[in-house]
């Protein structure tokens, strides 16, 4: 049996994702303004993500290792890394929802992310052998008073049929 949170949808991310073959979506109830959900999302380092940061330390060794990646900053906030890195800001609407976008060989030990200086360069990225992820952070009323929907959801959409 599958569940599904009462959490409602994004249209903006059901649009982006259109396509995706693998999606996931957790959904949490926090007693905090969409303002300080997303003033702390801005803030938050991957240390303080511990079980986040020791698997992301674990699945990126291989390639550190091989010199494909520098050594991560687990003081850094984790939003500026990503930004800093290529992913691009695909949706702002701020304090509601933010959606991202990035490209990379996501199954592969050696990633090959690749960099994007705007929207429009992610739009029109079609290289066969990678895949799009897409990654939404929103906040939707819960209807009890200060209470809202965390939600968080991620899509893959793969530019191939070949795409591992």
């Amino acid at each position: 049996m599958m569940y599904r949170s009462p959490a409602p949808l994004s249209p903006a991310f059901e649009a982006l994702a259109l396509g995706a073959q693998f999606r996931d979506r957790i959904a949490t109830v926090v007693a905090a303004s969409p303002e300080t959900i997303f003033e702390a999302l801005h803030d938050v380092t991957p240390r303080e993500m511990k079980l986040a940061w020791i698997l992301g330390e674990l699945r990126y060794l291989p390639s550190r290792l091989a010199g494909h990646m520098p050594a991560g900053d687990g003081r850094h906030p984790f939003l500026a890394t990503l930004i800093e890195s290529g992913t691009v800001i695909l949706v702002g609407d701020v304090p509601g929802e933010m959606i991202l976008g990035s490209a990379a060989q996501l199954h592969r030990v050696h990633q090959a992310p690749q960099r994007f200086a705007n929207r429009e360069a992610f739009d029109t990225f079609d290289d066969p052998g990678h895949e799009k992820l897409f990654i939404s952070v929103r906040v939707a009323p819960t209807g009890r008073p200060r209470e809202h929907w965390l939600v968080l959801e991620h899509a893959t959409r793969a530019l191939s049929g070949d795409t591992p």
